[in-house]
This record gives C-alpha cells, sequence and structure tokens, in this order.
C-alpha cells in the first residue's frame, strides 16, 4: 500500500510512513481539517517570539524617532540661545558655511557623547539577554555598526535644521533684538 505524508512545509511529499500519514484508510477515520504540517506547527509555535521581536522593533524604531527629535530640539534651543553671538560672528565677516559648521560641529560632539555611553551599554545588555534568552546573538558589530550609522544619520537629519537656520542668520535683526 502507498502512503502519501505531508512534510515540513513543501505540501504532499513521496511515499513512506511519517508522522502526518495519510492512506486510503486514514481518509475516513480522520477529517482532513485536522492534518496539520510540521511548518503550521512551528510557526505557530513561534508566532509569541515573533510578535514579540515585532514589538520590540518597533519600539526601537519610536526610540530612535524621539532621540532625533531631543537632538533637534537640543539644538534648535542652543541656536536660539547662541543668536547674539552667530550674529556677531556674521556681522564680522563669517560665511555661513561656517556658521553651520559651527552648529554641526556641536551635534556631532553630542552625538559622539551619546555613542561612548551606548555602545558599551548595549554591548554589556547584549551579554544580558544572551544570557537569558534562547539564540540570541551579540557576536557580530554589525550590528551595532548599523545602530550607530542609523543614530548618526537621525542626528545629522535632526542637526541641520537648526544649523541652517543658523547660517540664515541676519546680523543686523540679531543685534538689533538685543
Amino acid at each position: 500500500m502507498q502512503v502519501r505524508y505531508v512534510d515540513r512545509c513543501c505540501g504532499w511529499g513521496g511515499t513512506g510512513g511519517g508522522a502526518f500519514a495519510l492512506g486510503e484508510c486514514s481518509l475516513v477515520a480522520a477529517p482532513l481539517f485536522f492534518l496539520v504540517s510540521r511548518c503550521t506547527r512551528y510557526n505557530s509555535a513561534r508566532w509569541g517570539h515573533r510578535r514579540l521581536a515585532v514589538f520590540l522593533s518597533l519600539r526601537s524604531v519610536m526610540a530612535l524617532l524621539v532621540c532625533g527629535a531631543g537632538v533637534f530640539s537640543l539644538l534648535h534651543y542652543s541656536v536660539s540661545l547662541r543668536r547674539r553671538e552667530l550674529g556677531v560672528r556674521a556681522a564680522l565677516g563669517a560665511a555661513p558655511g561656517q556658521l553651520l559648521g559651527l552648529v554641526m560641529r556641536r551635534s556631532g560632539a553630542l552625538v559622539a557623547a551619546g555613542m561612548v555611553i551606548g555602545i558599551p551599554a548595549s554591548v554589556y545588555l547584549g551579554m544580558v539577554l544572551e544570557a537569558e534568552l534562547y539564540r540570541v546573538d551579540r557576536s557580530s558589530p554589525m550590528y551595532y555598526l548599523g545602530a550607530a550609522g542609523l543614530l548618526v544619520a537621525i542626528a545629522l537629519i535632526a542637526s541641520f535644521l537648526p544649523a541652517r537656520h543658523a547660517a540664515r542668520i541676519n546680523p543686523v535683526d540679531c543685534l538689533r533684538a538685543e
């Protein structure tokens, strides 16, 4: 007697016995809706882990966006406090590119300080997660470089708007306001 079986996610497989045997006599005994492939069972067992991973990924994206908003607001506040200084520099002949570079260097220092604190903290937390969770891999430096690169890109985008505002300062209006 030839027996067909369902194996992994491949659908109907070849012949032979197996955990999911479906022969001529078993069609009458067991309805087909009880027949579940190994892939379906594996996916349903892993759904909780996948949902947690999606949730944590969305939270990390939200944290990066909040970080970018924080860098933007901090630099915008810094530019507004230094408006008189930037106006004097512009009146003395500083080019808009120099003012832009001044503000961008300030944001670069903030991002560098964050990296100095954040990267060792993430390595430590990776070790804790690797000890607690199954199949968490922290050995690849590409994870850390990718996260750091994404953070730098968001910080540069967030700091460009206040820097552009500082480069467009009119020295006459700035000095007259004080």
